[in-house]
């Protein structure tokens, strides 16, 4: 009965002390574990985050990338055009100072297009890495005639200096120069619809 009593007296005198220190006790220990969790909620969020930046660097990255490629292979494109829209009306006054005789001036619109044909090559090999593959192998395919066929037959003619009699024998191969540059335009145009996006609408609206 005393020893009763005494228990009593204990729970009595530090009962409050004791139930005070298992609530800290099961406070602190909730409170670490909230804190535990919020250091491993913030820890896989930074991860997480992390993994986003370096995702819209790497898109970013290959978009500027992509960009760059289009904005070179439209410059050369432009290049290409400004070289080509004289082309087109030299060889025609090529094949009329020879039909017509007219010697002095069949040299110098042939010469124009002597001198553009390395222009041509010039920038075909700076931008090579940016061209179209089919329009890259069109443009070559025009220089080869150009060089290996046109001047060829010019040289001929003019070393014999024997423009009468001669004009015929240049339309075909002028006619062939021609059709590869309208060639090459068309491979031009298609290529601009794909990088525009406009192939793939047109492809949707026929379906």
């Amino acid at each position: 009965m005393e020893i009763i009593n005494n228990v009593k007296d204990l729970i009595d005198t530090y009962g409050l002390i004791i139930t005070t220190i298992f609530f800290a006790i099961i406070g602190l220990i909730s409170f670490i574990k909230f804190l535990v969790e919020k250091l491993f909620e913030n820890y896989f969020i930074t991860k997480k985050q992390i993994k986003i930046v370096n995702l819209e660097n790497e898109i970013n990255r290959k978009t500027m990338a992509y960009k760059m490629l289009i904005e070179n292979e439209l410059e050369f494109y432009n290049k290409y055009y400004s070289f080509a829209s004289n082309i087109v009306p030299d060889i025609q006054d090529v094949k009329d100072t020879l039909n017509n005789s007219n010697h002095k001036d069949f040299k110098k619109y042939t010469l124009k297009i002597i001198e553009v044909i390395p222009k041509i090559k010039r920038e075909l090999l700076l931008y090579e890495s940016y061209c179209d593959k089919n329009v890259f192998n069109a443009i070559t395919e025009l220089i080869k005639i150009l060089q290996k066929e046109f001047l060829v037959k010019l040289d001929m003619i003019i070393s014999k200096n024997e423009i009468k009699g001669s004009e015929n024998e240049l339309d075909d191969i002028c006619d062939k120069v021609v059709m590869q540059l309208a060639l090459i335009s068309t491979l031009i145009c298609t290529r601009e619809k794909i990088m525009s996006g406009q192939e793939l609408e047109i492809k949707k609206e026929k379906k």
